[in-house]
């Protein structure tokens, strides 16, 4: 199987370590629900002996996420103490190895949705079982419902034709697509794409319910329709230190200061 990412961002947003946890609680158990593969996990290390010690308890314990995250929140020069931000894998060097990396709490102003929590699902002749699309989509629907995020993709290795002519989309333009509500509301999917709503008024956009095949002409036309209308939607990506035009454009506020 290609390498395929599972991406859910959101807006800066400062919150407490201890709301941090529980929200990344719901997500692992909700992702352990969907498929073995996401039933553990572990440290990422340069030995072989390290990168199986684990990250954390299955089902987690809030108090030793809080810790974890904790741990993953290093300082500045100046001692404060900056964002969390870190990888685990499940353990899987076979049958869906699985990498999950998170960074959040951030207020880079030069990046419209800076708060990222993503799944690479790797690839490569040893990978066992892929997952379905039915499973893949649960799962971003897990990760949006967790993090209240604002878009999520699923995205393949791969970039709509149509992109090397059209200006870079504000959004990633993926294979499946989630929406928050105020989002949904700005955006018209492409002729023939599957629509659901999903719980807390999100939207869920597929151009097929197939796996993509970059191999499909059908699906490379899909992808170029889904490519156009993420750009009709939410406009082009402005240069680089030119965010706030973007937010002006979306009407979001500047994001907040660090404290």
């Amino acid at each position: 199987m290609a390498s395929l990412h599972i991406k859910a961002r959101w807006r800066s947003r400062i919150e407490p370590l201890h709301d941090c946890a529980a929200r990344m609680a719901h997500m692992l158990n909700g992702l352990a629900e969907i498929h073995p593969c996401f039933s553990e996990w572990y440290r990422q290390a340069y030995t072989r002996e390290a990168a199986f010690r684990p990250a954390w308890a299955m089902p987690p314990d809030a108090e030793e996420l809080v810790r974890f995250f904790e741990g993953a929140s290093p300082r500045d020069l100046d001692g404060k103490e900056t964002y969390p931000s870190f990888a685990v894998w499940n353990g899987r060097e076979r049958n869906t190895p699985v990498v999950l990396s998170f960074r959040g709490n951030m207020t880079w102003k030069d990046l419209l949705l800076p708060c990222e929590v993503e799944i690479l699902l790797s690839s490569g002749a040893k990978s066992g079982p892929e997952l379905s699309v039915a499973e893949m989509a649960s799962a971003l629907i897990v990760m949006a419902e967790a993090w209240n995020i604002d878009y999520g993709v699923i995205k393949p290795d791969f970039t709509a034709p149509v992109l090397e002519t059209l200006p870079k989309t504000l959004l990633l333009a993926g294979w499946t697509t989630y929406f928050s509500p105020e989002l949904s509301r700005r955006f018209v999917p492409p002729p023939g794409a599957a629509v659901k709503l999903v719980p807390g008024g999100g939207t869920l956009i597929q151009p097929s319910e197939e796996r993509f095949d970059d191999q499909n002409p059908g699906h490379i036309a899909m992808s170029n329709e889904m490519a156009q209308a993420i750009l009709d939607g939410f406009g082009p990506l402005p240069k680089w230190g030119s965010m706030h035009e973007a937010r002006a454009r979306l009407g979001w506020p500047e994001p907040p200061d660090s404290p």
